[in-house]
This record gives C-alpha cells, structure tokens and sequence, in this order.
C-alpha cells in the first residue's frame, strides 16, 4: 500500500511546473535541433523535417522505443501506427527527453553545424507500419 509520503512525491512530479532539484529552469541546451527539455511532461511532439510539413505526435501514445548511438526509433500508436527514426551523432539525451516526454520539438538541420559532442540530427524519417495495410 502506497504511504502518503510516495503519493506526495507521485503528486509533485505529475504537477510539477518547476525545475526538479538541481535541474535548471532552463533545461540542458540540446542545440538547434531540439528544444531545450520542459521540467514538466509535454502533450506531445512535434516533428519539423526540412521542407515537409510538420508532424506531431501525442506522448500517451508512445509505445516502443530503441536506441542505437547513430539512430533512435519510437513507434507511436493510434488509429495508426507510425514509426519515427530519428538519425545522427550524440542522441542520447534527445532520446532520453524524447522518452521522459519533455521534449516539444524536434528538427532535422540543415547542414552539419554541430561539434563533436553536441548532438544533431541528420535525418528523419516517418512511416505508416499499421498492421494489415
């Protein structure tokens, strides 16, 4: 049975519209291709690739996640089903954000702008991979 201290806590995280302990207001700067993280849950994620429109995806339908050092993937399920892969160097932490759901948006650069330990996204790719279709 939970205490009243674990349903405190459970409270201030789902509500929280301030930065955690030792979390900055700010959140970590993830360069030009991510929005810096919310200290709070996003609705959803917006997906900005080059000239195509942009794309958004609702969090509470996130179902799969996998993360390889050059590539991430989610699989977001609806009425659809549809597969983001996301491609380029030091993804981590947009992938982590991305899972946590403090992300608003994502966006492919341009070029490759980036030093060696920022993270950037080189490619995008979003496909329908509903069953039976």
């Amino acid at each position: 049975m939970a205490t009243s201290d674990s349903n405190e806590h459970l409270k201030d995280v789902l509500t929280r519209i301030t930065p955690a302990k030792g979390e900055s207001v700010e959140g970590e700067d993830l360069g030009p291709c991510a929005s810096r993280p919310s200290p709070k849950w996003w609705a959803g994620l917006h997906v900005h690739n080059g000239t195509e429109p942009t794309r958004s995806f609702q969090y509470v339908q996130l179902d799969f996640a996998e993360y390889t050092p050059s590539r991430f993937t989610f699989i977001f399920a609806g009425t659809r089903q549809w597969k983001l892969e996301v491609s380029g160097r030091n993804l981590w932490s947009i992938y982590n954000y991305i899972n946590s759901h403090r992300i608003e948006w994502i966006r492919k650069a341009d070029r490759d702008f980036s030093g060696e330990q920022e993270p950037i996204i080189t490619g995008i790719t979003i496909e329908d991979v509903t069953p039976g279709d």
